[in-house]
């Protein structure tokens, strides 16, 4: 027989997610997330962020039993920042913010 303390382990996280592309090699990147537990509410948070992306492709020839063949390895740099608020929690430090390097190979 178990005891009468137990835990449920239930989670709703609406969110969203927007990215714009104002050329084929910029993108801005935004997105949103509310988490919220329904039996311990000491992680309830919000996240967010936002990326700006710039797209550069790699050229190359590579040979093959046919001759040369041009390919094209996309490289993505992304620069910005994420958010994260736990706002339930006591004390200092309740939201933290770090800035984003990315590089994204193919």
């Amino acid at each position: 027989m178990q005891d009468l303390n137990y835990w449920i382990a239930q989670a709703m996280r609406p969110a969203a997610e927007i990215e714009w592309k104002s050329s084929r090699r910029w993108t801005v990147n935004g997105s949103f997330a509310f988490s919220r537990g329904e039996g311990i509410h000491d992680y309830d948070n919000v996240q967010s962020s936002f990326l700006i992306s710039y797209l550069k492709p790699l050229r190359r020839n590579v040979s093959d039993s046919f001759g040369e063949v041009p390919v094209e390895y996309p490289i993505r740099f992304s620069v910005g920042f994420e958010n994260a608020n736990y706002f339930n929690f006591a004390g200092h430090n309740q939201t933290i913010l770090r800035p984003v390097f990315r590089l994204t190979l193919f």
